[in-house]
């Protein structure tokens, strides 16, 4: 039960998002680290900046335009992880 602790608010779903974040992250590190070790440079570069872009653009939408607050945080942040896979 360390959900209290990690979220605060009792909503058990956050954690299901967290999860799924942290596992397309390790995921989307690895294909950044193989690009990396394969000296492709632009590539890395673009794929890192689409990421930061969306991952920006959907919480932005999220959290500002849908008014979703947290979750809108970690909705956005879980889009733009599984996308970018």
């Amino acid at each position: 039960y360390i959900e209290p602790m990690l979220v605060g608010n009792g909503e058990k779903i956050f954690i299901t998002y967290i999860a799924i974040i942290i596992f397309c992250d390790i995921v989307w590190n690895l294909i950044i680290l193989t690009l990396r070790a394969s000296e492709k440079p632009l590539q890395f570069v673009a794929y890192n900046v689409f990421n930061v872009v969306m991952t920006l653009g959907f919480t932005i939408y999220l959290v500002n335009i849908k008014e979703m607050g947290a979750e809108g945080v970690l909705i956005g942040n879980l889009i733009a992880s599984i996308i970018s896979e």
